[in-house]
């Protein structure tokens, strides 16, 4: 389960508040259980949401978010942000959600390929609003509202991670590379250009 706690003193004790979602012990995917996990929040408009990873649906995995507008205490239903249903996309498990506001206004959403694309990759999609996210429901197409995420010398990987820094420019990279990419536009419109950095590649790395 994903359980929410909250601190009052600056991390140092926390205390429980809520369970945003449950998963199972239905062993039809492929963790051999059906876990709910890889959560991200983000504060907005007052609304706490949560974007995580779902695989308690019939398909592999998708991608939802909940959100709590009384402090936690209670979460709505789960919404679709990335749902590829159908026997023929059973390996598809988009995972891994991270979200950031652009200069814009709009939204970007980074999230892994896995079963999607060979081999793994970052995707990214761009939203007017961090609820809709024109989920596809049918087939998956890297370019709606979005890409993906190039690649350094035919490496790719998952795992990604998007941030804005103060200046608008839109940082992004992957769990595979110690390199970062930096879009020449703060739309994400332009090239997705490699920055090198002095951390090494690691899985769930954040920026800040």
């Amino acid at each position: 389960s994903l359980d929410f706690y909250y601190s009052t003193d600056g991390g140092r004790n926390w205390q429980y508040k809520s369970t945003i979602a449950t998963g199972g012990e239905n062993p039809r995917n492929i963790m051999g259980y059906d876990p709910v996990w890889e959560p991200f929040f983000l504060y907005h408009e007052g609304n706490l949401i949560c974007y995580y990873s779902d695989e308690t649906a019939s398909q592999a995995q998708k991608l939802v978010y909940k959100i709590t507008t009384d402090g936690g205490q209670t979460w709505g239903e789960s919404v679709d942000i990335l749902s590829i249903p159908g026997e023929q996309y059973r390996g598809c498990r988009p995972g891994m959600p991270v979200v950031s506001q652009l200069e814009t206004g709009k939204w970007i959403l980074v999230y892994e390929t896995v079963g999607m694309t060979n081999p793994i990759k970052s995707g990214y999609k761009i939203a007017d609003d961090p609820y809709d996210w024109n989920a596809p429901l049918v087939g998956y197409n890297p370019g709606e509202n979005g890409g993906l995420l190039p690649d350094i010398n035919g490496v790719y990987g998952g795992s990604p991670y998007v941030y804005t820094l103060k200046d608008g420019r839109v940082v992004a990279g992957t769990g595979s590379l110690s390199e970062v990419f930096v879009n020449t536009k703060n739309d994400t419109s332009g090239e997705w250009k490699a920055v090198t950095t002095e951390a090494p590649a690691g899985y769930n790395r954040c920026y800040l």
